[in-house]
């Protein structure tokens, strides 16, 4: 019989947004290719293809984009830290697909949809994405493997052409450029979106992998955090440095990040805020 109680937990636990890891384990590539599997055979609008999905294992690609390029959870005023939930076992990268070769996100004389309204260029995919991530970290949590999300990629200069290059994602080029003029990331001039006003089609990740169970999931020992260059003249949060940051030591072994999901005391799952309506 199917235990509902049981998948509810799986659920609650995958809210948990993991902040260390075990490297000493090594998680099997037959589970790297069924949590792609599983989210690349996720229900869709259509049932189209609405995003690419990248997945990285290479130990110093990760740990390279986690150090160097993840930098961005504010914790006050100019004062970020970076988001260690990157630095898992397996990273999972979503970006948007403008384009799904099958055409049936298109008009009636075959023209795609992408330079149609908000709700049909991007509604589409982000709803893609989030189901498919859904599935991803339910079945991750069913296989006993922690999850964290993250969106953090453009914080420090120059770190989207990061990513981009280790992904291998080119962006989309812009109408007056040449789309060869240019290897990763932006091409010159810079793409926007002509829907969006983003510069940008990566969306979100995914880190999959083996909690440090040392520590409690909210818990991480990089206690370094980033500051802006003076010169950057940054008043309030900062959601973008034109300039390089600024690198500190905290007087700390271990920062916490919330925890929100679940009471780090009893390990309950908290209730969210959510509005409800049951209309029989």
């Amino acid at each position: 019989m199917f235990d509902k109680q049981k998948h509810l937990e799986y659920i609650k636990a995958s809210r948990k947004a993991q902040r260390n890891w075990d490297h000493s384990k090594q998680l099997p590539d037959e589970t790297v290719q069924f949590l792609i599997d599983v989210a690349t055979n996720s229900p869709s609008k259509q049932d189209e293809a609405f995003f690419d999905l990248y997945v990285v294992t290479n130990r110093e690609y990760i740990k390279e984009l986690y150090k160097d390029h993840s930098w961005g959870f504010n914790n006050g005023y100019d004062v970020n830290y970076r988001n260690p939930q990157v630095d898992g076992h397996a990273l999972f990268v979503f970006t948007r697909n403008p384009n799904p070769d099958s055409q049936r996100n298109a008009y009636i004389d075959e023209s795609p949809k992408q330079d149609a309204p908000f709700s049909r260029a991007w509604v589409n995919c982000l709803t893609s994405i989030g189901i498919a991530s859904g599935y991803l970290t339910l079945t991750a949590a069913q296989l006993g493997l922690s999850v964290g999300y993250n969106k953090n990629f453009f914080f420090q200069p120059q770190s989207q052409d990061r990513w981009c290059e280790i992904l291998g994602h080119k962006e989309p080029c812009h109408p007056d450029a040449d789309p060869n003029s240019y290897e990763w990331g932006q091409s010159e001039p810079p793409w926007t979106d002509p829907i969006s006003g983003t510069t940008s089609t990566i969306v979100h990740s995914i880190s999959v992998g083996y909690p440090d169970q040392t520590l409690q999931w909210y818990q991480s020992r990089d206690t370094q955090y980033m500051s802006s260059d003076p010169r950057d003249d940054i008043e309030g949060d900062v959601d973008s440095l034109e300039m390089p940051g600024i690198v500190h030591e905290l007087d700390t072994d271990v920062i916490e990040f919330g925890p929100w999901s679940h009471d780090p005391a009893t390990g309950a799952c908290n209730d969210r805020p959510h509005k409800i309506k049951w209309i029989k």
